[in-house]
């Protein structure tokens, strides 16, 4: 009998790494070419980018596939997917998540986010306010609805600030607190969080 539980799917989690580092070094761009090499060398020559993309992906895909009622594996995938640039790809297994976990916060503000990417604002509001109706503490939820009022065409400048304050008032110490106040400055508005004044 075994003491530690194994993880479910052994390989996910190596997936999950391999994919974390490829996202990450392919954004930053200047030790992506770093990274990919030493994958290359390490499984033997003759892949690229595109190739390693592929595989990641197939392997997401194949974990979400062999896993039906498991939300993790079908949100891992969607957002792999979405940060690929393969957002219609992503939708149907960000919507297989929720319908898996329908009262997760998380899983709501990741699928919000890929939509304010894509430009799908409507759908993007709409996951935002169910996510903070689910989670009204989060400070990441209301600063990222802020971004999206901010974004929009025309700015929703009145939506957007009231996020931003309520980002600072839930996690005033969060990094998405200091953006938030970031973006206040710039619309010229006093913030419930200005620094004290130095003592005369």
């Amino acid at each position: 009998m075994d003491i530690m539980p194994k993880p479910k799917g052994r390989y996910q989690v190596i997936f999950v790494v391999m994919a974390g580092i490829m996202i990450l070094s392919l954004g930053l761009g200047v030790i992506g070419p770093v990274v990919l090499d030493a994958f290359d060398s390490a499984s033997g020559g003759g892949g690229n980018a595109t190739e390693v993309g592929e595989s990641v992906e197939a392997a997401f895909r194949s974990t979400a596939e062999a896993n039906p009622d498991d939300p993790q594996a079908a949100i891992a995938l969607a957002n792999f997917l979405a940060n690929t640039g393969k957002l219609t790809d992503a939708i149907p297994w960000y919507e297989q998540a929720i319908k898996l976990a329908p009262d997760d916060a998380a899983i709501r503000l990741d699928f919000a986010r890929s939509l304010s990417t894509g430009s799908m604002n409507g759908d993007a509001e709409l996951q935002f306010q169910q996510a903070i109706e689910l989670d009204p503490q989060d400070p990441q939820a209301h600063f990222y609805l802020g971004e999206l009022y901010f974004n929009m065409d025309p700015q929703r400048t009145v939506d957007a600030i009231d996020e931003y304050e309520s980002t600072i008032e839930l996690g005033p110490e969060s990094f998405v607190a200091q953006r938030a106040n970031e973006r206040l400055v710039a619309l010229g508005i006093a913030t419930p969080v200005a620094s004290p004044s130095p003592a005369a």
